[in-house]
């Protein structure tokens, strides 16, 4: 059977691949995994993500941090909801505390990143060997040294090419003491000056007082886990909600389990909103013929006392 596809751009590629959409059970899973706060399994659940949504068969090893959060992002706009509701506090009268809502529109968020004037790859060449590579693609690093080791691709000397984007983290540390001392200090330039670039224009800035959960701005960070702690906060949910919603859906409107899982959090929204108007009306046509019928049931007649 065909599925809709939607288009998300690999900034650091320029190639533009088709994914499938983000389903309500891979939303509670998410959720899930959020709620267990452990670094690992949010890094390995966004990476199978992208990888199980992407119909082009994308290299999900060869993605930096910034493509994966753009790719999130335009997940959560296309399948969620176009807009973040970020939840704050203010005093107001007598020092009581009233809640406020802040939107912010993820398309705002997708066009800054794609303003940004970055340097996706480099190049160190002493003539002797040749080191290529790319912004950190892991989302959570240790020290300055697993984000270098991180970003090596491939090593020429000679007539060989060696890649090792896919080897493990410790064995790349290994592989990097081996090179040329000088290696090391150039990739960690390079990392800062790209860094520097997303640092110095904030991804979002508010004017305002409000106590909000990053203050009155949002710097992006490539390499100190500010990205997937972002990530976390976009997409952080209410478990109980997704058991409530399905609880609903099936036993008062007879949807089917499958139906339900398989709808995107956008389509599940729409649909009690459907069905919230609908019993809204339907409450208001039995108020305006119980108020013609004078109120209720007539009483009976020629009854004896």
């Amino acid at each position: 059977m065909s599925e809709f596809l939607y288009p998300i751009s690999v900034l650091s590629q320029d190639k533009t691949y088709l994914f499938r959409e983000f389903t309500h059970l891979q939303y509670k899973n998410f959720t899930k995994t959020i709620l267990d706060e452990d670094k690992n399994a949010l890094e390995r659940f966004i990476n199978t993500l992208i990888d199980d949504l992407s119909e082009d068969c994308l290299d999900t090893t060869t993605l930096n941090v910034l493509d994966k959060f753009y790719i999130m992002l335009v997940i959560r706009a296309r399948c969620i909801s176009p807009e973040i509701i970020f939840q704050s506090e203010v005093e107001g009268e007598n020092e009581e505390k009233t809640k406020v809502s802040i939107p912010v529109k993820i398309n705002d968020m997708l066009q800054k990143i794609g303003e940004y004037e970055l340097e996706y790859t480099f190049e160190f060449n002493d003539g002797a060997i040749s080191v290529k590579g790319s912004l950190p693609k892991r989302l959570y690093y240790t020290d300055v040294y697993d984000v270098a080791a991180e970003c090596i691709d491939t090593i020429m000397f000679g007539n060989k090419t060696i890649h090792i984007t896919n080897l493990q983290t410790e064995e790349k540390k290994s592989i990097l003491s081996q090179l040329p001392s000088a290696v090391l200090p150039e990739v960690v330039k390079f990392i800062q000056r790209q860094d520097e670039i997303v640092r110095s224009d904030p991804l979002l800035k508010f004017d305002t007082d409000l106590n909000l959960p990053f203050g009155v701005k949002f710097e992006l960070h490539l390499y100190d886990g500010t990205i997937p702690e972002f990530i976390r906060v976009i997409y952080n949910a209410n478990l109980k909600d997704f058991y409530k919603h399905e609880y609903t859906l099936m036993r008062r409107f007879k949807f089917d389990f499958e139906a339900v899982t398989s709808s995107t959090p956008a389509e599940l929204n729409l649909y009690y909103s459907i069905i919230s108007k609908d019993l809204e009306r339907e409450k208001k046509e039995m108020q305006e013929r119980d108020h013609q019928s004078g109120g209720g049931v007539a009483p009976p007649q020629n009854l004896s006392p």
